[in-house]
């Protein structure tokens, strides 16, 4: 991965790159085939994420030339900080940082898309992502109900959480330690969503009057006593994140992970749980509770074999399908706690009012309520 650092380039008011702009990054990088490209040649296609810019981009190949460069990247301008979540700046990983963690995930277990580039303006210190183009779609909940792909996500998921980074920076404190000490301490987003929610005739008292901060702090606390294990977690493990390869080949596993941008350190059973509690959810539909049933008990319990498997393969421990799995339970609670302070403040600041949204929200706490009771946790 090449790190270009006071390169030139411009953003503009409406945060995009313009063709030529593209070519000359992509080209600083890629200094022969596509240095040359002529920038009204290419084929883009930009889509705009929440924090992010993305494009995939594709120069011309004349039939039958061999390239010594590729001819499709994909192009990711990040955003300027975290927004509505900057209580996490802190504690997530730089551009450099995530860059690496990639380029480890893809090398050591091929886990992601490998980073080509990173590029750092000269003006503002904005950063530009090139990676190679990944041939996966996102996945979806009916996939987790096939062993095989339900295999490969916790291989994925345990290979990536093996990962050590060189100089990466690590805090005593767990991102969900973060999240009970300062996360729900934003009174105007629960005032917002109460009046939002008496506005809408949806019924959210029990949730806006709910102690997260004291309940995040009693996870915590069983998670140390029975041992659980910290590693550097992706927390972000909506489906959107995981994809699933078009082509893969014999033997292969059919999965990639993305977007590491809030990798942090916590419980392992952060991302297992948060997985099991995504699948319930389609974040960008127009419905956000997806039509589909809960993972089983038995597909968690595969789950963690699965995941149990591939740690002690790459660590050389004995950890238990079921020890995995109580940590997953409780990291499911963790999880959804982080939905639900994030979509907070999501509000907050755009001031949404959609009913579509506030079901959301009563739908993850009515999960977090019904784990909590299984889970026998005090009041």
């Amino acid at each position: 991965m090449k790190v270009i650092e006071n390169i030139e380039f411009d953003v503009g008011s409406e945060e995009s790159l313009s063709p030529s702009t593209i070519r000359d990054l992509v080209g600083a990088i890629f200094p022969y085939e596509w240095a040359s490209a002529d920038p009204a040649s290419l084929t883009i296609t930009r889509t705009a994420g929440y924090a992010n810019t993305n494009y995939i981009v594709k120069r011309p190949v004349d039939e039958g030339k061999r390239c010594v460069e590729p001819v499709s990247v994909f192009v990711k301008l990040h955003g300027s900080g975290l927004g509505n979540l900057a209580v996490f700046e802190k504690h997530v990983p730089s551009k450099l940082d995530e860059a690496r963690l990639c380029e480890s995930a893809a090398e050591l277990h091929r886990l992601c898309a490998r980073p080509y580039g990173l590029l750092t303006s000269k003006t503002n210190s904005r950063t530009v992502r090139v990676d190679e183009v990944l041939d996966a779609r996102c996945l979806l909940p009916v996939d987790v109900e096939h062993a095989h792909i339900r295999a490969d996500i916790a291989a994925s998921f345990a290979a990536l959480h093996t990962i050590e980074v060189a100089g990466w920076k690590n805090s005593d404190e767990t991102f969900c330690g973060i999240m009970a000490r300062y996360g729900f301490n934003n009174d105007s987003s629960w005032r917002r969503l109460e009046a939002a929610s008496i506005e809408a005739g949806v019924h959210m008292t029990n949730l806006i009057k709910c102690d997260f901060p004291t309940k995040i702090r009693q996870l915590e606390a069983k998670l140390d006593s029975m041992g659980a294990k910290r590693t550097h977690c992706i927390h972000d493990v909506q489906f959107m994140n995981v994809l699933v390869k078009n082509h893969p080949q014999p033997g292969d596993n059919h999965i990639y992970l993305i977007d590491y941008e809030f990798a942090a350190r916590n419980y392992r059973g952060f991302d297992i749980g948060g997985h099991f509690m995504q699948k319930n959810f389609q974040w960008y539909a127009e419905t956000q509770i997806a039509d589909c049933r809960s993972y089983t008990r038995d597909e968690k319990q595969h789950f963690c074999a699965e995941y149990a498997k591939r740690w002690n393969e790459i660590m050389g421990d004995n950890d238990t399908a079921e020890q995995v799995l109580a940590e997953a339970e409780l990291g499911y609670l963790l999880a959804i706690s982080f939905d639900l302070h994030n979509m907070a403040l999501c509000i907050d600041i755009e001031g949404s009012k959609e009913v579509s949204n506030l079901l959301a929200f009563n739908k993850l706490y009515e999960m977090f309520m019904e784990e909590w009771n299984k889970q026998e946790l005090e009041d």
